[in-house]
C-alpha cells in the first residue's frame, strides 16, 4: 500500500515538474513575443487642420512710376509712412526736367500737326469722279467718230484711235475703282495711327507740364501707406520704372494661402475664418473667403484661397497665421494612422488579430488584411473597404516586427 502511494506521488510530482517546465517555457516564449495594442474601428468624422502663415497685402495699391527718365533729387517719405493725397513723394532734378520738357513739347506739337495733315488728307482724298468724267468724254468722242466713220467722213485709223482711247480710260477707271477700298483703308489707318500718337504725346506732355509747374515734385495720387521704395536720392529712374508703391488701407487687406485640394473642398466662398497677428500682440481679425481657385503650378492638387479683411491697426506686410479645424462627414470605419501599413507596390493593409483557444489559455495571432483607404487627418484614416467595425486589429504596428500568422501578446 505504501509502495502504491509512493508511486502515485512520484507520478504526480513528475507531471507537476513537466507542467512547471511547460509553464516556465511558455513564459519565456511569451517574453519574446511582440506586445500589441488591439482595438476596433470607430464610426466618426475626421478633423482637417488648416495651419498656414503668410504676409498680408493691401487689396488696392498704386504704383508710382517715372513718367520719364531723370535724376532723383530728393525722397520725402519712408516705408510705412502714411500720406495724404497731394503730399510730396519724390523731387526730380529741375534742370534736366526743363530740358526734357522742351523736347516733349516739340514732340507733342509735331504729332498734333501730323494728325491734322492726315485728317485733311483723309477728308479730301479724291474719289472716282475725275476718272468717270474721262470715261464719259471718251465715250461721247467714240460715238461721234463712229458715226463719222460709217458715213466715210473719217478714216479707219481715226476711228480705231478713238476706240483705243475709250478702252484706256475705261481700264484706268476700273483699276482705280477696284483699288479704291484698299486706298481708303490705308488713308484711314494712317489717320488712326497719327491720332493715337498725338494723344499719347499729349498725355505725356500734360503730365510733364504738371510736374514742371510743381518744380519737379511728384505727389501722392491717393491717401495711402508708402511701400516698396526701390530708389535712392541721386539715382536715375527710367521711364515707366517703379519708384515706390502706395497701398490704400481703406480698401482692406488680403491673405493668400495654398492648401491641398482634399482639404479645400471643406471651405467655401463667403465663409469666415480667424487670422492671428503675433507681431501685434496676438491681434485676432475675422476674415472672409473671397476667392478659391486652382493653383497655377499644381492645379490638380492645390487650391489657392484668398481671405479679405479690414482692421485699423494694419498697414500691410504684417505676418499672419491662420489655424482652423474642419470636420468631415461621418465615416463608418476610422482607424489610427499608425495601424496602416504599406507595401512596396502601394497596397495598404492592417494587421487583423484572431484568437485561438489552447490548453494553457488563449493565444493571439495576426494576419494581413488589405484595405482601401479614404481621407486622412493628422491622426486617423477612413477605411472605404476591407475592414468591419467589429474586427480587431493592431492599433500601432510601427516599430513592431509582425509576421503573417505570427503570435502576439495583447497589451
Amino acid at each position: 500500500m505504501d509502495r502504491k502511494k509512493k508511486i502515485r506521488k512520484m507520478i504526480i510530482q513528475y507531471f507537476g515538474v513537466i507542467l512547471l517546465f511547460t509553464i516556465f517555457s511558455q513564459s519565456l516564449n511569451n517574453l519574446a513575443l511582440p506586445r500589441v495594442a488591439v482595438g476596433n474601428g470607430k464610426s466618426t468624422s475626421l478633423q482637417m487642420n488648416i495651419q498656414k502663415e503668410g504676409t498680408i497685402t493691401a487689396r488696392k495699391s498704386e504704383q508710382i512710376y517715372g513718367t520719364f527718365s531723370g535724376i532723383i533729387d530728393k525722397i520725402f517719405v519712408q516705408t510705412n509712412k502714411i500720406v495724404k493725397k497731394g503730399d510730396p513723394l519724390v523731387k526730380l532734378d529741375e534742370k534736366e526736367l526743363n530740358e526734357k520738357f522742351i523736347q516733349e513739347e516739340g514732340n507733342y506739337k509735331k504729332s498734333k500737326l501730323n494728325y491734322k495733315i492726315a485728317k485733311g488728307q483723309y477728308e479730301n482724298q479724291e474719289g472716282l469722279e475725275k476718272e468717270l468724267a474721262a470715261v464719259e468724254k471718251a465715250r461721247k468722242e467714240f460715238e461721234k467718230k463712229e458715226v463719222y466713220y460709217e458715213n466715210n467722213i473719217i478714216s479707219k485709223e481715226e476711228f480705231e484711235k478713238a476706240k483705243d482711247t475709250l478702252k484706256d480710260v475705261e481700264d484706268t477707271y476700273n483699276t482705280k475703282k477696284k483699288n479704291q477700298p484698299i486706298e481708303d483703308m490705308k488713308a484711314q489707318n494712317s489717320l488712326v495711327e497719327s491720332e493715337m500718337e498725338y494723344k499719347l504725346k499729349e498725355i505725356a506732355f500734360k503730365e510733364m507740364q504738371k510736374i514742371v509747374a510743381n518744380k519737379g515734385i511728384i505727389t501722392a495720387p491717393i491717401d495711402g501707406v508708402v511701400k516698396n521704395i526701390t530708389k535712392k536720392e541721386g539715382e536715375r529712374i527710367n521711364k515707366d520704372e517703379t519708384i515706390l508703391a502706395l497701398t490704400d488701407p481703406s480698401s482692406g487687406y488680403e491673405l493668400k494661402i495654398s492648401i491641398k485640394k482634399d482639404i479645400a473642398k471643406y471651405l467655401k466662398i463667403g465663409e469666415r475664418l480667424n487670422i492671428t497677428f503675433k507681431g501685434l500682440d496676438d491681434l485676432k481679425v475675422e476674415s472672409k473667403i473671397t476667392d478659391i481657385s486652382n493653383n497655377k503650378e499644381e492645379p490638380s492638387k492645390i487650391k489657392d484661397i484668398t481671405l479679405s479683411f479690414e482692421n485699423e491697426r494694419l498697414k500691410g506686410d504684417e505676418f499672419a497665421t491662420i489655424r482652423e479645424t474642419k470636420s468631415t462627414t461621418k465615416y463608418d470605419v476610422v482607424v489610427p494612422n499608425s495601424a496602416i501599413g504599406s507595401e512596396q507596390n502601394g497596397r495598404k493593409f492592417v494587421w487583423l488579430v484572431r484568437k485561438e483557444d489552447k490548453p494553457l489559455g488563449k493565444e493571439y495571432y495576426v494576419n494581413k488584411r488589405y484595405v482601401t483607404t479614404g481621407e486622412s487627418d493628422l491622426d486617423k484614416t477612413a477605411i472605404k473597404s476591407g475592414l468591419d467595425k467589429y474586427e480587431e486589429f493592431v492599433q500601432d504596428a510601427t516599430g513592431v516586427d509582425l509576421k503573417e500568422n505570427g503570435r502576439v501578446l495583447k497589451k
